[in-house]
């Protein structure tokens, strides 16, 4: 197969959707998609675990046998600063209760003794430099399949009260992640044999969609046929 270049770029959007909690699979809606392009200091780290190493010694203490086990990926962590307040995008994130006065939401509110915060699946769209060795390809799409996000902290200490999110992976079965979402992914998971688990995924897309076009807000996630 052909070598892809891969040029440094920057996260351009990030796209979110509810998932099942039992299945994985995207949860159709016409509020259970979300686009933002606001936020800065993005962050994903990797949390391995080193595998045991065994060893066995004699009686004279050479070493006859050892082994290590394979390292083994636990979550990954992600967290992001987001540069205004967005209550629909709390809402999504974390399960929370818009308040609306009538027109607009305005505000949301924490109901005591609910269930644990939703499962949604993050989509990075880190933008390709035009001046790259593989011109057509527009964007280095990351996928997080599924991702639980604890409840937002405000960054005091900053003037214009930036709200800082952070979420933990699980495993998901990336069969039932099928095209994606928005049913706009160049690659169709659905072929890959069901049960096989990732935390991640990653791919070229040579297409900007109409979902980078400064679309910003709730976008539909629609059913699969």
């Amino acid at each position: 197969m052909a070598q892809v270049c891969l040029p440094a770029g920057c996260v351009d959007a990030i796209r979110i959707a509810l998932v099942d909690e039992c299945t994985d699979a995207p949860i159709p809606g016409a509020n259970n998609g979300y686009i933002f392009n606001c936020f800065r200091n993005l962050a994903m780290t990797k949390n391995i675990e080193d595998g045991d190493e065994t060893v066995l010694k004699n009686d004279c203490g050479r070493k006859c046998w050892q082994t290590k086990k394979c390292d083994e990926l636990k979550d990954i962590n992600i967290e992001f600063e987001l540069l205004n307040p967005d209550y629909e995008l709390t809402n999504l994130l974390t399960g929370q209760t818009l308040i609306n006065n009538g027109e607009e939401n305005i505000g949301w509110y924490q109901v005591e003794g609910e269930n644990c915060l939703p499962w949604v699946s993050i989509e990075l769209f880190e933008q390709v430099p035009d001046e790259s060795c593989a011109a057509d390809h527009k964007y280095r799409r990351i996928v997080l399949p599924k991702v639980r996000f604890k409840l937002p902290t405000d960054e005091k200490e900053d003037p214009f009260r930036l709200v800082k999110f952070e979420g933990r992976t699980s495993p998901a079965d990336i069969a039932n992640w099928a095209t994606g979402p928005f049913l706009d992914s160049p690659f169709d998971f659905s072929g890959v044999p069901a049960g096989t688990q990732s935390h991640i995924m990653e791919f070229f897309d040579d297409g900007v969609t109409e979902t980078l076009a400064g679309q910003c807000g709730f976008y539909e996630v629609p059913a699969l046929d």
